[in-house]
């Protein structure tokens, strides 16, 4: 399922994109798996026997303009795409030399097009204007409609009638408790996370109680990012935990890290142009029991964890040393490298399924509050997962309907 959205483009845009890469037919790699975090290692090659299509991997299918000059996600045939950035990159490069301030324009970005396959793709995003203002970008086919909550909100892609439906549930759901919709952060980052939270638990496997993550559309991992003054802001390291409960005990049955990699780079100089990519690390892949500790929190350990690591799609046009596909076990030097400090995290997204109904809360901490709701650290050639009391709390009261 391919999808790329603009939410809240008045107050405050945000953008959220896919990340799976398919193309039609078998595929006819010599490794015909794929890592996808809702599901491991699987076969790649899905569909039907007279019209087979294969995921070729997962990649961001959004790119940010130098100088601070917006972003733009794409749907669609990625050659095509890639073409338009190709084309984009030359005329970046042609003016840097003696302009390198300069902002990207939306002539600049039409011209691009125009250069290009452009009736292949989709583009939807959000660039600075001559006074210095964010609009909005859109190319070829997408929907726009409006709400109360989340302002106007552009889609394209096959999925957009799927995320149109829940995002229209939300805002329903906001104007009719109003009054107790109380929001640690914004609300259209609310949405912003909760969607890549909620389709990354609907594409979870069987232990959570719903089908696999090719019958409900598969996008892999859905990105998004905040656009405020001076650019595009990362969105914060999050843990998701899908609980469920067996025997009258909490199991966990998917416990994910999210987290942004940042990575300096200046590929069209003298422009400097700033990388990023997104780990999505699989902690627990298998149901566990977490043990309580006396003070009310719970405690586990992440015996096997798995990662991926999703690059900007483009870049990996250029690396002929690699199919993309970045993922595998996490060895214990990288756990120690990434967890031999103690690491907090304050946003957590809660799933607990309750009699086949999936129940979401959002839980977090703001920059300045000292509370930790999870701790990651790699002690004695394990990774041991500690989770507060507070979170504790919230998973028992949702499993027991109390809220």
């Amino acid at each position: 399922m391919t999808v790329i959205a603009l939410l809240n483009v008045e107050n405050d845009p945000h953008v959220v994109a896919d990340t799976m890469l398919s193309a039609e037919g078998e595929d006819t790699r010599v490794n015909k798996t794929v890592w996808l975090p809702s599901l491991g290692q699987v076969q790649s090659t899905f569909g039907s026997e007279g019209n087979p299509w294969h995921i070729v991997r997962l990649a961001r299918k959004t790119f940010f303009l130098p100088n601070h000059g917006g972003v733009l996600a794409f749907a669609g045939d990625c050659k095509a795409a890639f073409g338009f950035w190709k084309e984009l990159s030359a005329n970046i490069m042609t003016i840097a030399g003696y302009q390198p301030g300069l902002d990207i324009d939306r002539e600049m970005i039409e011209r691009a097009i125009g250069r290009s396959d452009g009736t292949s793709f989709n583009l939807l995003g959000v660039i600075k204007n001559a006074k210095g203002q964010w609009e909005v970008f859109t190319h070829n086919k997408h929907q726009v409609f409006v709400t109360e909550t989340f302002g106007t909100c552009y889609l394209a892609g096959s999925g957009s009638e799927l995320l149109r439906a829940k995002i229209l549930q939300r805002d329903l759901a906001n104007q009719y408790n109003r009054s107790q919709v109380k929001y640690r952060i914004g609300p259209t980052e609310n949405l912003a996370e909760g969607l890549s939270s909620d389709l990354l638990y609907a594409e979870s496997d069987s232990n959570n109680g719903l089908s696999d993550a090719t019958s409900y559309g598969c996008g892999g991992f859905y990105e998004w990012y905040r656009v405020v003054e001076g650019g595009v802001k990362m969105s914060s390291p999050r843990l998701d935990i899908h609980i469920s409960e067996s025997n009258g005990k909490p199991v966990i049955t998917r416990l994910y890290l999210v987290e942004a990699l940042k990575q300096k780079e200046s590929r069209i100089e003298p422009i400097p142009v700033t990388m990023y990519s997104v780990m999505v690390m699989s902690l627990i892949l298998d149901p566990s029991v977490p043990l309580e500790n006396s003070f009310g929190s719970w405690s586990l350990s992440a015996p096997d964890p798995h990662s991926v690591l999703i690059q900007p799609t483009f870049k990996l046009y250029s690396d002929k040393q690699t199919d993309g596909r970045l993922s595998g076990p996490v060895s214990n030097e990288v756990l120690d490298e990434f967890f031999g400090q103690p690491v907090a995290i304050k946003r957590i997204r809660l799933t607990c399924s309750v009699n086949g109904i999936a129940i979401a809360r959002s839980l977090s901490r703001l920059p300045g509050e000292r509370e930790v709701l999870a701790t990651l650290a790699y002690e004695n050639d394990r990774l041991e997962v500690s989770l507060s009391s507070n979170v504790v709390e919230v998973a028992k009261k949702i499993l027991s309907r109390e809220t």
